[in-house]
């Protein structure tokens, strides 16, 4: 079956692959196929691994049933991330930190989960229409998202931040920041890619700000920090 989804181990030992069949594919290194997963769900197309755990992450399924997967492939033990009820995934992202595994759904939300597949905490972009696509910042806090025309840039507890407006019918589908996070390129319909400078010390000024704006109005979580 023609391959949907590959990726390739932080530290370059492996990789993985899933199929337009539902076949998740663990290789060396060399081109050996070391496990093999079939998903229920069939169709799969993005594969993710986890930063530091042998864990893999899985969006698979067509249509409202699509949904995510957590599975460990030194136990053979594999999780369900049920994302926003009936609402399909569209991407999913591993934390830089590894402590959490981020869904961008169908319905606009991005939720967060452990890697018990626990859900954490989520927030609503507050767009209309399906995500697209999303990616972390290589120091986790910042997080980007496409839907329709629009980029939108949040903080990880779910504040706005910025929003970049590509031009019309270049519609982003996907996305990544580069290494230093000083740039964020957006891939487009019709073979346009679309490079975003990103004014670090303006966002700083601008997440500190929302912070302070938050903590004002949530003065209990102050107690609750260390």
């Amino acid at each position: 079956a023609p391959i949907q989804g590959l990726t390739i181990s932080p530290d370059g030992e492996h990789w993985a692959s899933v199929d337009e069949a539902g076949l998740l594919n663990l290789w060396s290194k060399d081109g050996e196929v070391l496990q093999t997963l079939p998903l229920e769900a069939g169709f799969a197309d993005i594969v993710r691994f986890h930063p530091q755990e042998p864990v893999l992450a899985i969006a698979a399924g067509n249509g409202a049933e699509r949904t995510g997967l957590l599975w460990n492939w030194q136990q053979d033990t594999s999780t369900p991330v049920d994302s926003s009820g009936s609402f399909p995934v569209r991407d999913l992202q591993f934390s830089p930190d590894g402590k959490l595994l981020a869904t961008a759904s169908w319905n606009g939300n991005l939720d967060f989960w452990d890697l018990a597949g626990r859900k954490q905490h989520s927030f609503f972009a507050g767009i209309e229409g399906p995500l697209n696509a999303m990616h972390f910042s290589p120091n986790g806090q910042l997080i980007a998202l496409t839907s329709g025309p629009s980029t939108l840039l949040f903080d990880r507890q779910g504040e706005f931040i910025q929003m970049f407006t590509a031009p019309k019918h270049f519609f982003p589908f996907s996305l990544r920041f580069s290494p230093d996070g000083t740039t964020l390129a957006t891939g487009h319909r019709w073979g346009k890619i679309l490079l975003w400078n990103l004014d670090l010390a303006a966002l700083v000024q601008t997440g500190c700000e929302k912070s302070a704006a938050f903590l004002q109005s949530h003065p209990e979580i102050l107690g609750e920090l260390p």
